[in-house]
């Protein structure tokens, strides 16, 4: 957990809200990992994710962390959808996901994910997104690693290349002030 920290999406997400005793949603969370991190710290999180085995598998994590450091843990997990979520408006500090939002194909798709997030925010929290870098020149480096390590393929997502430009204009096209686009 204490490895996180160093990791870029955090290191962003840092230095724009203040990461303690906040309330947040991982929307389509996925193995959980960011939110764990950030329940560790102190945060409330909720964990969504449509799949139930990544679910199952945060639950575990967290359950075999609280034995171990005898210390409890705000992470809660929830299946559900999080193009329709049942959270009431301005909800959470902090609404993100992390490599989720690359699986829709259409502007329209992507937007109207945006703006549930954006629903479930409170007045002044943050809505964060991350998604891979498809441009980079180590791409199929990278790809190389998923397919490897990862089960990335078992959930049969098709992956599309967005560039920063089309989701920090997607972003101000909802409505949103984006305080921070760049590669990491």
């Amino acid at each position: 957990v204490k490895r996180l920290k160093h990791q870029d999406f955090i290191i962003v997400l840092s230095r724009h809200i203040i990461l303690n005793d906040c309330l947040i949603l991982e929307s389509g969370c996925g193995s959980g990992i960011y939110g764990f991190y950030l329940a560790a710290i102190g945060n409330r999180v909720v964990a969504l994710d449509y799949q139930l085995h990544p679910l199952l598998h945060l639950t575990e994590s967290k359950r075999r962390y609280e034995q171990r450091t005898e210390r409890s843990l705000a992470l809660h997990t929830v299946r559900g959808d999080f193009s329709a979520l049942c959270f009431p408006d301005g909800t959470f500090d902090l609404v993100f996901n992390s490599g989720v939002i690359e699986h829709y194909s259409s502007s329209s798709d992507r937007q109207a994910i945006l703006i549930e997030m954006t629903r479930e925010t409170k007045v002044n929290g943050l809505v964060a997104v991350a998604l891979p870098n498809k441009f980079h020149p180590m791409i199929r480096w990278w790809d190389w690693l998923i397919e490897k390590f990862s089960d990335f393929r078992s959930y049969q997502i098709p992956e599309h290349a967005i560039s920063i430009e089309m989701i920090k204009n997607e972003m101000e096209s909802i409505g949103l002030d984006v305080l921070w686009a760049g590669g990491i």
